[in-house]
């Protein structure tokens, strides 16, 4: 998903044996809920201005970064995780420079090779 006036909700899917399992891009919003992202080189990634909010999700045995905000040069990226499960794969959360990873407080972040890289900022539901 790409483009600053796309959004989109996804809601009960199962992404799984992919290549990459969502990259959103360039100011893209997506929210996604109640959904399986597993087996894939990457589960997740947030990067270039764009915001993705993750609920309720199991992100698990992908052979790279669970779920990974990344932004590169001049650019940020938001993403927020709560009431999730990363686990069983070779990095669970992956914060870059530059970009803001929001939990809730309320996941299970565990059995992964690496569990966090980078810096998780706690948020409180309102």
């Amino acid at each position: 998903v790409a483009g600053p006036n796309n959004f989109a909700v996804i809601e009960n899917v199962r992404m799984e044996n992919n290549n990459s399992g969502l990259f959103v891009l360039t100011g893209a919003k997506v929210n996604i809920r109640n959904s399986v992202v597993s087996g894939n080189s990457v589960g997740i990634f947030a990067s270039v201005d764009a915001e993705v909010n993750v609920e309720n999700c199991l992100v698990t045995n992908n052979s790279g970064v669970g779920l990974v905000v990344s932004a590169g040069d001049r650019n940020t990226a938001i993403l927020r995780i709560s009431n999730s499960t990363v686990t069983d794969n070779l990095t669970g959360l992956q914060q870059d420079p530059g970009t803001f990873l929001f939990s809730r407080g309320n996941n299970t972040v565990e059995g992964n090779g690496t569990d966090v890289l980078g810096t998780i900022t706690p948020y409180s539901a309102k």
